[in-house]
């Protein structure tokens, strides 16, 4: 090949080459580039787009939510605002007849576009009445709440002393100056106060509230003593204080208020008191009913009758075994429950039993 023709074929084939890269580099950088960040343009502005879409939204469902919290705001003017609360308190404590009934006020404290008022209510009245006062309360339209709230027993009276701090806001767009929200809240579950009445019969100050308890997470082993050289495990029951004394062969029994001892016996004729104890138990364990008694095919709740006499009615309510006792050896007792032994030691109440292994059953 002739050197010029060569040089030719040398020339073209670089020209080429140059026109590839260089075509190259002009779609990376001029066409590629610029279409990526454009893409990544749209996406953020999509992006904004959406946000601004929700806040919108938002905006609507809080504007509701504001026309609402604006017709529960105590009124615009502060000062008639304390006023009218404060009184508005002392009628409804009134109403639930409460005594000794005082309130007081703080100043109005601005939070950015809002005023707080805290009030502080004090009161003595029985459970029912403190429910009254709680019922009437959470039913008013205001834009309140209870921050603390303080119940001490007084005395023996079955009455309580009463603390309330409440804190109360006023919104910029209250839509009342001179007076109160008149609207009711509905805040509660129920509507009638009579379906809360379950509250004032409960003793809120007993173990576990006085109310639902599982009686076998206050039921204890608390002492194993000797009477006439024949080991008794002593349970005794945290929500009544009430004492059981339980020998081998008698059973622990629960019912849906409470454990009970369940002892057997051949003939209830048998069974005689001689002032002190007797075959189915102390006077304590017989005057609180921790005990019952299995004879004839039946189940019994015995009761001290005039002189001294064992009374025995049906006991016709629902029970379960808890387990039959088997063994008492110094501080441990051993529970039967079918195939299974469940140990306790003193200062255990019954769900803390352990399930001892089959080699020591």
């Amino acid at each position: 090949m002739k050197p010029a023709r060569r040089k030719q074929l040398l020339l073209a084939a670089l020209g080429l080459i140059l026109v590839f890269y260089g075509g190259d580099w002009v779609l990376t950088n001029w066409i590629d580039k610029p279409k990526k960040q454009r893409q990544v343009q749209l996406n953020a502005l999509q992006g904004e787009i959406k946000k601004y879409d929700q806040f919108i939204a938002r905006a609507a469902q809080d504007s509701a939510w504001l026309r609402y919290w604006n017709s529960q705001s105590l009124p615009s003017n502060s000062e008639i605002a304390r006023s009218l609360y404060q009184t508005w308190l002392l009628e409804v404590a009134d109403y639930a007849k409460l005594a000794r009934r005082t309130v007081n006020s703080t100043e109005p404290l601005r939070r950015g576009a809002y005023y707080s008022i805290n009030f502080t209510l004090q009161g003595i009245g029985s459970l029912k009445q403190v429910t009254e006062f709680l019922y009437e309360f959470y039913n008013a339209g205001h834009l309140h709440k209870i921050t603390s709230i303080s119940l001490t027993p007084v005395g023996q009276s079955g009455t309580f002393s009463l603390s309330l701090v409440i804190e109360t806001l006023i919104l910029p767009g209250a839509d009342r100056r001179d007076r109160l929200s008149d609207v009711r809240a509905y805040r509660l579950a129920s509507a009638s106060l009579a379906d809360y009445d379950v509250i004032a019969e409960r003793n809120i100050f007993a173990v576990g509230g006085g109310g639902g308890a599982d009686p076998t997470n206050h039921t204890f082993l608390t002492a194993v003593n000797y009477v006439n050289g024949e080991p008794q495990a002593w349970f005794t029951q945290k929500t009544d204080g009430s004492v059981m004394k339980l020998q081998s062969g008698d059973t622990l029994v629960q019912t849906a208020d409470r454990i009970r001892k369940l002892c057997r016996l051949d003939d209830l004729r048998s069974a005689r008191f001689d002032g002190v104890r007797s075959p189915v138990g102390t006077v304590g364990e017989i005057e609180s009913g921790a005990v019952l008694v299995a004879a004839d095919g039946k189940v019994w709740l015995p009761s001290l009758g005039p002189a001294g006499r064992l009374d025995f009615q049906p006991f016709d309510s629902a029970f379960s075994e808890i387990g039959e006792v088997t063994q008492i050896e110094d501080t441990d007792l051993v529970l039967k429950s079918g195939d299974e032994s469940w140990l306790l030691s003193i200062g255990d109440c019954l769900n803390d039993a352990f399930a001892m292994p089959p080699e020591l059953q």
